[in-house]
């Protein structure tokens, strides 16, 4: 039995893909409550009501600027992080800083982390670096943010944090290091010194008008690249794509929102280093799931129909790799053999899955768990683990492969001990791997 869901044309084109990158100095964004490490004044003289009103402006602010991926200092801790994430339509955030420093450094992203790394500076008292790799049209790249000493801590302190900046970034292929340098691009300032030893680019030298990032007039927010970024090679960066985003609606003398301005640009995919994967080779999930380079139609014959919801099922091949497919109204069942004809994918919610396909029944599979993964060490969205044992505790759930968030959408899910679960499926919610259990 056939159930067609859709048939588009199956032309294939190669498109560059583009992302926005930007970075934030946010001046301060505290909570409303008092941990002891405020600077003085927010001690005293800050209020949820002030809280509120300066999230929503800063919100707005990231909003109209509409980067896929911004890197943010002067954030009070993560929870603030996480209202702003939520608030500006970010699922992706990093963040960190000292216990007993007032604010850190943030990454928040629409595009999934490939990896993270937080670099603790330990020769003097300043704020973590952050780096996050992503991967964009197949490409590797890293983004690192900081932000740098304060002239008031003098020039042996702030050229030793310069120094580790400049050692945490040296020779990352395809790096863009932005943040608050709180240094001007100037002549053997800080800032050139790490372009030059780092063989990085600072976009301020392809801006030919007034160079500004702070109301004070001078420039101390930079993006630097990777010299590879404008040469022919897989990401490039846009031409012209730099530029300060200094608004009046936010900027103005009766508002500002900061007292820094965001700085953007762009990254766009080279279409002459793309090599699509054709049809022919194509023959598990693992060769198209999260690829961009995928001629469509593909087909894959002998899957198992491992998991179903109300919002569609989980496929699995023989090497026990699955891949969700949308589909809210269908006639599969669990433990069908299928052949299935993909004609495109997407993301929702972070999580890649199959929209458009055609399906065929070729019968029953008679041991399911055969396309079931053993622990969930490197499951991903879509995948079923034969079972999972551990302790529950408050939609937590701690195994011996490390701790997970659980979840069921059928029952309450009771804390206990040593408790097990069978036929569970893997996804990710905000970020982090969670467990659907029936």
């Amino acid at each position: 039995m056939r159930l067609f869901l859709t048939l588009i044309f199956s032309f294939y084109f190669l498109v560059a893909g583009e992302l926005k990158i930007a970075t934030f100095n946010v001046e301060n964004l505290f909570d409303a409550t008092i941990q002891g490490t405020e600077y003085s004044d927010f001690k005293t003289n800050w209020n949820n009501a002030k809280f509120r009103a300066k999230l929503k402006n800063i919100s707005n602010v990231i909003k109209d600027l509409n980067a896929d991926i911004i890197a943010l200092q002067e954030i009070e801790n993560k929870g603030v992080l996480n209202e702003l994430a939520k608030e500006s339509g970010y699922k992706y955030i990093l963040f960190s800083k000292d216990l007993k420093a007032p604010v850190g450094v943030g990454i928040m992203s629409k595009i999934p982390f490939y990896d993270t790394t937080i670099k603790k500076i330990t020769e003097v008292k300043t704020r973590d670096i952050l780096k996050a790799d992503f991967l964009f049209e197949g490409q590797k790249f890293s983004v690192f943010t900081t932000h740098l000493l304060t002239f008031k801590n003098g020039d042996y302190k702030r050229k030793i944090n310069a120094k580790a900046l400049e050692n945490f970034t040296k020779n990352t292929k395809n790096a863009i290091v932005l943040g608050d340098f709180n240094t001007e691009f100037k002549p053997n300032s800080l800032v050139v010194e790490i372009s030059k030893n780092n063989n990085l680019v600072n976009l301020w030298s392809t801006f030919f008008s007034k160079k500004s990032s702070h109301i004070s007039g001078r420039a101390i927010d930079h993006i630097l690249l990777s010299k590879s970024f404008f040469k022919d090679s897989n990401l490039i960066y846009k031409k012209n794509s730099f530029n300060v985003f200094n608004n009046s609606k936010y900027f103005n003398r009766n508002l500002n929102v900061s007292d820094h301005y965001p700085l953007f640009f762009n990254i766009v995919s080279n279409d002459k280093y793309k090599t699509p994967i054709f049809i022919s080779d194509v023959k598990k999930i693992d060769d198209f799931y999260e690829k961009d380079d995928v001629l469509f139609p593909l087909t894959l014959k002998n899957l198992a129909v491992v998991y179903k919801d109300k919002f569609g099922f989980s496929l699995a091949d023989e090497n026990k790799r699955g891949v969700y497919f949308f589909s809210k109204n269908n006639n599969i069942e669990l433990s069908d053999l299928v052949e299935v004809k993909i004609y495109s994918t997407n993301y929702h919610n972070g999580n890649f899955q199959v929209d458009k396909f055609e399906i065929k029944k070729l019968g029953k599979v008679r041991n399911l768990t055969d396309f079931m993964l053993d622990n969930p060490i490197n499951s991903r969205h879509g995948d079923v683990l034969k079972s999972i044992n551990g302790d529950v505790f408050n939609g937590y759930i701690n195994t011996k492969f490390g701790k997970f968030k659980i979840h069921s959408f059928n029952k309450k899910i009771n804390n206990g001990k040593n408790q097990t679960f069978e036929n569970v499926f893997v996804t990710n919610f905000k970020g982090s791997k969670e467990l659907i259990v029936k």
